[in-house]
């Protein structure tokens, strides 16, 4: 009996070391830049004048067990029409360690009506963008 628990005992053990070592082991840090471009087709009615400022704001954020890195942009674009595009750019470059697989991504959009204001929030997330590449992520914006 005690020959069985020798031979079950050992590999335990040395899969339990095996795994604590692993665990005390610093996590390797990751450098990674790209761009998220941000594609808003902005979609409003009449309760929004032509000519009013619409405010865009968009971020992005990686995230690693080291530390959380965000980016952000805003920009202020007058109503052309009930539709229009507007690109915001999220140029990045983060340090993470044991970076997170999906890169949440938070835009707002907010203007003044003939009734008061008018806001949007939406949220998504996407892959991690490959090191040195180009992203574009389309959001409808319906003010």
């Amino acid at each position: 009996m005690r020959a069985g628990m020798k031979s079950f005992a050992a590999p335990l053990l040395a899969t339990l070391v095996g795994l604590a070592a692993a665990s005390s082991a610093p996590a390797e840090t990751t450098t990674a830049s790209a761009t998220i471009k941000v594609v808003c087709a902005i979609t409003t009615d009449d309760s929004i004048p032509a000519g009013t400022s619409i405010s865009l704001s968009a971020q992005a954020q990686g995230a690693g067990t080291n530390v959380s890195q965000t980016v952000q942009t805003t920009t202020v674009t007058a109503k052309a029409g009930s539709s229009q595009r507007v690109v915001l750019t999220l140029p990045y470059k983060w340090v993470l360690a044991s970076p997170q697989a999906r890169v949440p991504i938070f835009l707002s959009a907010s203007a003044p009506t003939t009734s008061g204001s008018g806001s949007v929030g939406t949220n998504l997330a996407i892959p991690m963008p490959a090191d040195g590449s180009v992203v574009t992520v389309s959001i409808p914006v319906r003010l």
